[in-house]
């Protein structure tokens, strides 16, 4: 993915609420690399570019949502209950690595959180040994 640019899953968005609202661009812009706000603690792993980037991390995140129920997310920091779901899932195979300890940990559990109105929050790849 190149700085600066907009992608636009537009396949997923048009038919899929799962890709409405920011979340979406969150997580290509936090959460792979090349993207302008990666800091590279948890970054998917990607081999692709462009439009095939967009359309791959899309699948990461499609896959632990629809094939997981999702538990109610976590309180806030107030202690307030939280909104929306956490769908958890190993893909059995490195999708990610996390910055664990300044080390580069390969992971294969992704982490989908959605907002109540079922649309993505964040996703990212779960720091192994914080697995559930």
């Amino acid at each position: 993915m190149l700085a600066g640019t907009t992608p636009a899953p537009a396949h997923n968005s048009a038919c899929d609420p799962l890709f409405e609202g920011e979340g979406f661009l969150h997580v290509l812009y936090e959460h792979v690399p090349g993207g302008p706000g990666t800091s590279g603690d948890a970054l998917f792993l990607t081999y692709l570019d462009g439009e095939e980037a967009v359309d791959g991390t899309a699948d990461l995140i499609t896959d632990p949502v629809r094939s997981t129920q999702g538990l109610p997310s976590w309180p806030d920091e107030n202690g307030n209950p939280g909104d929306g779901t956490v769908h958890t899932y190993d893909f059995n195979s490195p999708m990610g690595c996390k910055l664990v300890n300044g080390e580069e940990v390969f992971t294969s559990v992704v982490e989908v959180i959605l907002n109540p109105d079922g649309s993505i929050r964040t996703a990212h790849p779960l720091d192994p040994t914080k697995i559930p």
